[in-house]
């Protein structure tokens, strides 16, 4: 913590020595050297436009986490009470099977897709 004591008798003073005391005060792009300078940008001003963030091609993604069993069942069952068994049988009948128990994990994600294109 850096205390600072002024003395002025006038504002005047009082203004000069802050004045001085600003002046003498390098900005941070002043104190570092050219190998120090740092990698992100140094805001100069409260309104300083923020630079564009880009998304790093080597960094993947983050996928939403696949929908559980519990989850695509209640979905199903949600739309069967709205729209009736033909519905879901539809939905079933496109993923290749005809219960949910045969239905692949990897496909839930698809079924909640048309669950909620449907619903």
């Amino acid at each position: 913590m850096l205390y600072l004591k002024i003395t002025a008798e006038t504002p005047e003073e009082l203004k000069q020595q802050l004045l001085d005391l600003t002046n003498s005060l390098a900005s941070p792009r002043e104190q570092l050297g050219k190998d120090d300078a740092p990698s992100f940008p140094v805001a100069t001003a409260p309104d300083a436009p923020v630079p564009e963030q880009r998304e790093d091609p080597a960094v993947p993604a983050v996928e939403a986490p696949s929908p559980t069993l519990e989850e695509t069942r209640a979905a199903l069952n949600a739309l069967r009470q709205k729209k009736g068994a033909a519905a879901v049988r539809a939905i079933l009948t496109a993923h290749g099977v005809k219960s949910f128990t045969e239905l692949d994990p990897n496909d839930y994600a698809q079924v909640m897709a048309e669950v909620r294109e449907n619903g």
